[in-house]
């Protein structure tokens, strides 16, 4: 994928599908570590993939591009992604699902510590008729509370999450002046909770 190595699949295809001149499959993917399941449809018009489940360590897709540097256990659990094909390439128009991670860490922030666990949560309707995706990102539990919301604008393949951020008792040090440094540029708010607006691209 994009010159990198992306594991391995195997696929059990479904040939009554053929007489609706769709390809129906069942799919099983491995990388590493990382192991996911689910079924695919495949037309001229797109694809619809159900009941897509998979998890693993992250650092295991580090080599595809994906969260390189970032330590942790990940999973997801999506019900539906459907793309169509228009001009030779393949436009995501929806999904529902959630992507979750735990005991993630990274050794640019705070000295590599557990930065505890998350679920990104994307709802029926959060993609856009241009692509462009809306999700929500909260905590699990762990040293830092997060309420956010992501916004993914795929012309440009940027995005911002905006939200807030607090620390809860028993932190580690370096996390806590991490979080510090954030009231820097945003003070807390009446909870303590400290506003933030980052902007990344993909």
């Amino acid at each position: 994928m994009n010159g990198r190595d992306a594991g391995a699949v195997e696929w059990r295809l479904h040939p009554w599908s053929l007489l609706r001149l769709t390809v129906s499959a069942d799919l099983h993917w491995v990388k590493v570590g990382f192991v996911a399941d689910g079924s695919a449809d495949v037309n001229r018009e797109g694809f619809a993939l159900h009941d897509i489940e998979g998890d693993g360590p992250v650092e295991d897709l580090a080599d595809m591009g994906v969260a390189a540097g970032w330590h942790g256990m990940a999973s997801f659990k999506f019900t539906r992604i459907k793309g169509v094909f228009a001009g030779g390439a393949a436009t995501l128009v929806s999904a529902v699902g959630d992507v979750s991670v735990s005991k993630i860490a990274y050794a640019q922030i705070a000295d590599g510590v557990d930065l505890g666990g998350y679920v990104l949560h994307v709802p029926d309707g959060a993609i856009t008729p241009d692509a462009d995706a809306t999700a929500e990102l909260n905590d699990t539990g762990g040293p830092l509370e997060v309420h956010a919301t992501i916004h993914f604008t795929a012309k440009d393949h940027t995005g911002i999450l905006s939200g807030t951020v607090k620390e809860r008792a028993g932190a580690p040090p370096a996390l806590l002046a991490q979080v510090d440094n954030l009231t820097l540029l945003r003070p807390r708010d009446g909870q303590g909770r400290v506003p933030v607006e980052l902007e990344f691209t993909l």
